[in-house]
């Protein structure tokens, strides 16, 4: 097995690390290299670490498949004498990925030590991106915006070839860096994220085909789009701004559009939400569409209350949750409370304790709650509609399944990440006792509960939140088709 040879080739830089600005500040990092032996011992402690920590590492792989694995990326680390601290991040994040968890991760940390006269000559490279924003479309590469207006590639061109690699060979590459259930989840991360799509030629050739057409034709970037630049082009293309949510009156206000970037914590959350719901009110809107296409998810806690203000209906998040904690957790229950992922709504110290009694693997199961909507709040009573994608994810989909399952509205769009997923992470340093050099250190993120979604459905396979109406992805950022084939679906429903 070759995996990472194939990640190393194609990039080098990891998203916990990547870091332009400290690149091209006054700070360096210490970057000594790490030795094949360390190497090794790194990858031995991780497997432990996923073994001690995870609820169930082998859910979707065998223990004797991934023993197996683990046997055959040892066997690659022995190819090479020394490591550059990043490229083991991609190993290191490509062996956790065979546990399909979206909820597991890798960080990586350096310290970056002051330096009198930095230069960028050797890192200048590893900071240019594509010129363009781009779709993963069945596992097929599509030119959603492009940055320069003098380019030859135009808008849903399909790219086949990356420096005369298959985009194929390419998309399947990244995939191998990013944990996640569903494939889907996988490409619109890398479609999103800049540090999936970093160059590592100073000159860059594209094949590409354009729209409705059937030659290959070729075009060349000297070093592409600097990766500082790159945010800025790709929040135009996507229209993001700084509001973690926003409003829209569309149709005259008859439409309110709100869109969720991010599930901060309940108290920066509820008084956006508030102002949000009162402006629903002054336009006296008969629709609300609530936009989480482009939401990764964040703090569960505020999903309820949203919901509390556009339902009169009682309802849950939830069917269960399960609490776990690991036989090798047990050693202090008021130091595992003392966690701040510990989320005092799913589990208290007296439950913690019940966790206690054996000396054993165990997962405390909650029945979740029926939450009551407060009947003398005015509440929005006109049709719901949420918008979801295979970027939705975590926090986000848990606000779609809420909607589902309890009726309070109609889902539209593509399936979402995975639902029924595991979640709050929990970091455990796995590289303290095996590397001389102190400037990195190495963690692992593993979840510690489940959330079942409050239908209660079980299946053997993951699959996300299945829209009420599907409507494809859109082929262009400059026209969101997507919004305005369900404004089309509303207008006709209205009349």
């Amino acid at each position: 097995m070759k995996h990472y040879r194939i990640i190393i080739g194609i990039w080098f830089l990891c998203f916990f690390i990547l870091s332009p600005l400290r690149l091209l500040s006054q700070y360096s990092v210490y970057d000594k290299e790490i030795t094949q032996d360390e190497a090794i011992s790194l990858l031995d402690n991780l497997y432990n670490s996923m073994q001690r920590y995870h609820p169930n590492i082998y859910e979707y792989t065998s223990k004797k498949d991934f023993d197996k694995i683990f046997n055959d990326y040892l066997s690659d680390l022995k190819l090479n004498k020394y490591y550059k601290p990043d490229d083991l991040c991609n190993i290191f994040t490509s062996f956790i990925s065979y546990t399909k968890d979206s909820h597991s991760s890798i960080g990586m940390y350096k310290r970056y030590i002051k330096t009198k006269n930095p230069t960028v000559s050797q890192t200048d490279s590893l900071v240019n991106v594509f010129p363009f924003a781009f779709n993963i479309i069945d596992g097929k590469m599509y030119v959603a915006y492009n940055f320069f207006t003098d380019s030859i590639i135009t808008e849903k061109s399909e790219i086949v070839y990356i420096n005369e690699q298959e985009t194929s060979q390419w998309i399947m590459g990244k995939r191998m860096t990013i944990c996640s259930e569903l494939d889907s989840h996988k490409d619109a991360k890398i479609s999103r994220h800049s540090q999936y799509k970093l160059l590592s030629n100073r000159v860059n050739r594209f094949g590409f085909v354009p729209y409705n057409e059937n030659d290959t034709l070729y075009a060349e970037f000297d070093c592409g789009v600097h990766v500082l630049d790159y945010d800025k082009y790709l929040s135009e293309a996507y229209g993001e701004n700084d509001e973690i949510v926003s409003f829209t009156p569309l149709n005259n206000g008859k439409i309110a559009l709100v869109k969720i970037q991010y599930f901060y914590t309940l108290e920066t959350m509820l008084p956006i939400v508030n102002n949000i719901i009162d402006s629903i009110s002054n336009y006296d809107s008969e629709n609300l569409i609530i936009d989480l296409r482009e939401s990764p998810g964040g703090h569960a806690e505020v999903i309820g209350e949203f919901i509390k203000q556009i339902t009169d209906k009682p309802f849950k998040i939830y069917s269960e949750e399960h609490f776990y904690v690991k036989k090798s957790m047990k050693k202090s229950p008021n130091e595992y409370m003392r966690k701040p992922w510990i989320n005092r709504d799913y589990i208290n110290r007296k439950d913690v304790k019940k966790l206690w009694k054996d000396d054993r693997d165990s997962v405390f199961v909650k029945i979740s709650d029926v939450i009551y909507p407060d009947k003398h709040t005015d509440k929005f009573n006109g049709n719901i509609w949420v918008m979801v994608g295979p970027y939705t994810h975590s926090a986000a989909v848990e606000f779609a399944a809420t909607i589902q399952d309890n009726n309070i509205g109609i889902i539209v769009g593509e399936e979402s990440s995975a639902v029924n997923c595991y979640g709050n992470p929990m970091d455990y340093e796995f590289s303290s006792d095996v590397l001389n050099n102190k400037y990195i250190r190495y963690d692992y993120f593993a979840p510690h509960i489940k959330l079942i979604r409050p239908s209660g459905e079980l299946t053997d396979a993951p699959h996300g939140i299945i829209p009420d109406i599907e409507i494809k992805a859109n082929t262009t950022l400059k026209n969101d088709e997507q919004l305005n084939t369900l404004i089309e679906i509303i207008n006709q429903t209205n009349r």
